[in-house]
């Protein structure tokens, strides 16, 4: 049973990492009809290579063919970026590959609901009410999804299990050595790695600057199950206490499980070519899921791109940017 007593500050600064700095739900919630106008054609955005270089959106459409996974680092919410990733995963099901959708939206365990879905045995609702999907899914993942369902493209449902996540950043990565055996299949296999330090660094970073900031987590259906925590270690600075360390532990949980569930279906079909989409701080400089990806299945050829929304695209900011993805795509705020 998971202790409740007190606000889960340790869990919460979770999905702030996974979800906004992080991750990236900064933008405010975006109207289901503004989303729904928003194109590439009337999005301002510039894409850069990983130095600053300008380059195009038909390169890294060129570039699909020389890679087995691209990495989509998004800012959630924001609907210039939801618009850049539909075009994106709709050229590269015009590759002569097969391609699969994987999201960091959908946990492992409600794969096959969502199987059920895009093979036409059950309904929208159905599906949403048993799939637990993020509040903001019929806004920016539905056309996705559907895309996939019209093209019998398979998606992955790539996320580890919050319940077990909110066990992790609750006691540690030990507490799954307790883990009943039913519930393996949806994890990463264990011990699952450990975070590398340009990682560790990164996330230490942002946890001691993004824990008081005014950016949330897009509400879901898991809300309720978010742990209880010490608030001691909660509130200790990067590096002290064993609350950051379970934190980062949890991180690296959703970041490996993600990776895996990649790496399986590469297994089961060595041409294909992945779609992930992921919170940004998942994919920068390559730590995290990247790394992770390379630990499961080495030698995978990997794409990352990393989006942000800035007030000005056509700035690229080196102290900011340099390096974040392969590629990197600012679009307006």
């Amino acid at each position: 049973m998971l202790r409740r007593a007190v606000q889960p500050l340790v869990f919460a600064a979770l999905l702030l990492l996974s979800a906004t700095g992080l991750g990236g739900y900064e933008a405010a919630a975006t109207s289901r009809s503004a989303f729904a106008a928003s194109t590439v054609a009337d999005t301002t955005y510039q894409v850069y290579t990983a130095d600053g270089e300008r380059a195009a959106l038909s390169d890294i459409v060129s570039s699909l063919d020389t890679v087995d996974v691209v990495l989509l680092g998004e800012v959630h919410g924001h609907a210039p970026i939801h618009a850049l990733q539909d075009t994106l995963w709709q050229r590269a099901l015009a590759t002569d590959r097969p391609a699969a959708l994987s999201l960091e939206m959908f946990e492992r365990d409600v794969q096959p609901v969502l199987n059920e879905y895009l093979s036409g045995y059950i309904s929208q609702d159905h599906f949403l009410r048993a799939s637990r999907p993020w509040s903001t899914y019929e806004r920016d993942y539905h056309s996705l999804v559907d895309t996939a369902r019209a093209h019998n493209a398979p998606v992955l449902a790539a996320n580890a299990p919050r319940r077990y996540v909110n066990r992790v950043a609750d006691r540690g990565r030990a507490v799954l050595d307790d883990l009943p055996p039913h519930a393996d299949r949806w994890l990463a296999p264990r011990p699952y790695p450990e975070p590398s330090q340009a990682y560790r660094s990164r996330f230490m970073a942002q946890m001691s600057g993004g824990m008081h900031g005014s950016n949330h987590a897009p509400a879901d259906t898991t809300d309720a199950d978010t742990p209880g925590s010490d608030t001691t270690d909660a509130t200790m600075p990067p590096g002290h206490g064993s609350g950051l360390t379970r934190l980062l532990d949890a991180q690296m949980l959703w970041d490996a499980t993600m990776a895996y569930t990649i790496a399986e279906h590469l297994l089961r079909q060595p041409n294909a070519l992945v779609v992930h989409l992921t919170g940004r701080f998942h994919i920068a400089e390559r730590t995290g899921t990247p790394e992770s990806l390379v630990h499961y299945r080495p030698g995978t050829r990997q794409l990352t791109v990393y989006f942000d929304a800035v007030s000005d695209p056509d700035t690229f900011n080196a102290n900011t940017h340099t390096g974040k993805g392969d590629f990197v795509v600012l679009t307006e705020e």
